[in-house]
């Protein structure tokens, strides 16, 4: 067993450096493993038992198969790695997800679902070739070596990232109430059916190629040539950069070159544009020199209207902007359909009303993603620090392992 001259109190083991009173396991030295027997067309959409299918969401089922704790893995497809389950009660599973139960009393279930949940994609890679993991053997499971401190530092070590959980869960409802909330008030102020206070004038409804001009984006071509692309410049906007922020686009994951640049039509910061590809009507105003393909359009040179009302105009009219796509491959729009969508505009005054009221809905929703990125932060930090005794618990720690945060690791 060798012993690490930096971090005294801990050995390498399977699972890496551990404290020296940690052993490891393997689950199936302390569980049973088994797949399931259903299929996903077994499926009740109003069933009394949960049914846990290769994805993170549960479907529902009228029968069930077990009745206990279970940990549950997908097996195969894009929920490998990704999805995982703790539950304690009666459900039914797929006959590619496994199921690790029948724990002894050597195995904590909680502090085995985190530890499990934190090593596995690693641990699973190392009987594939292939850089990801796109299908899991049973001896996958069964192998993988876990770490195992004593039962009660296992509890310990549970309850302390159960609190974290539920402060995590409590900050994603408030999240979501509050976004049903700014949901309702758009609905109601941008339709007019809700007028602020001191507002009574009509409201007038007009098409976007009278009030702004609209521009379709281009991209160079052989689109495929490296010569447009570079490391740095001006960001080449695609769907997936638009789908993964809110209100601003600060970020893409590409950039072109000048010459790139010339061939496509450059949108500058504070522009507002538009996906009318694929995913139609998802507005966003840029904040960084950015270029768009033909999947996009820009609305600039906004007359009578105020930007900001129109991005929650149009966010507001997504669903009813993809229905208005020509049929194909798949949908789209095109500058000339952009142009001839009807919005109903407030005089000026009233729109910067609604936006300032919008706008705040938008900072307090904000202000708790933040939060709840922090919590997620503080989590995966105690999570792979404990369930590795890198940090342990005053009750637990020893004179030559307490306090220990730095060091070398596997």
């Amino acid at each position: 067993m060798k012993k690490n001259k930096n971090r005294p109190g801990y050995k390498r083991t399977k699972a890496g450096w551990l404290p020296d009173d940690w052993f490891t396991s393997t689950p199936a030295s302390f569980a049973t493993i088994c797949t399931g027997g259903r299929d996903t067309k077994d499926k009740v959409d109003d069933g009394e038992y949960p049914f846990f299918v290769r994805s993170q969401t549960p479907e529902r089922i009228d029968t069930y198969s077990y009745d206990g704790i279970a940990v549950l893995t997908a097996g195969d497809g894009v929920g490998t790695g990704k999805v995982f389950h703790l539950i304690d009660g009666k459900f039914d599973y797929h006959q590619r997800v496994y199921k690790i139960s029948d724990f002894d009393t050597s195995m904590f279930p909680r502090y085995f679902f985190e530890c499990f949940r934190l090593n596995f994609i690693r641990q699973v890679r190392r009987y594939s070739a292939k850089g990801s993991v796109d299908s899991v053997r049973m001896e996958m499971i069964a192998d993988m070596p876990i770490p195992l401190p004593s039962l009660p530092e296992q509890e310990a070590i549970a309850e302390v990232l159960e609190c974290w959980d539920k402060a995590i869960r409590g900050y994603e409802r408030k999240i979501e109430k509050k976004r049903n909330i700014k949901k309702g008030l758009m609905q109601r102020l941008l339709s007019g059916k809700q007028r602020l206070p001191g507002f009574d004038g009509e409201w007038k409804e007009v098409r976007l190629g009278e009030i702004c001009v609209v521009r379709r984006g281009a991209s160079p071509r052989p689109i495929k040539d490296p010569k447009w692309f570079s490391d740095e410049g001006r960001g080449w906007v695609r769907i997936a950069d638009v789908t993964k922020c809110a209100r601003y686009l600060r970020a893409t994951s590409q950039y072109l070159s000048q010459e790139g640049a010339k061939n496509s039509v450059t949108v500058d910061p504070g522009e507002l544009i538009m996906s009318i590809c694929a995913t139609i009507g998802v507005p966003r105003i840029v904040d960084i020199p950015v270029c768009i393909h033909d999947g996009f359009v820009v609305l600039r040179d906004l007359a009578r209207c105020d930007q900001l009302f129109l991005f929650y105009m149009l966010s507001e009219g997504t669903e009813k902007l993809a229905g208005k796509g020509q049929p194909g491959t798949q949908k789209n729009l095109n500058a000339d359909i952009v142009r001839r969508i009807r919005v109903n505009l407030p005089p000026l005054t009233e729109q910067q009303a609604i936006t300032v009221v919008l706008s705040s809905a938008d900072t307090e929703i904000s202000a708790l993603e933040r939060k709840l990125v922090t919590l997620r932060e503080q989590k995966r930090f105690l999570l792979d620090n404990m369930v590795t005794g890198t940090i342990r618990l005053p009750q637990f720690a020893n004179t030559d392992a307490a306090d220990v945060t730095t060091g070398d690791t596997e």
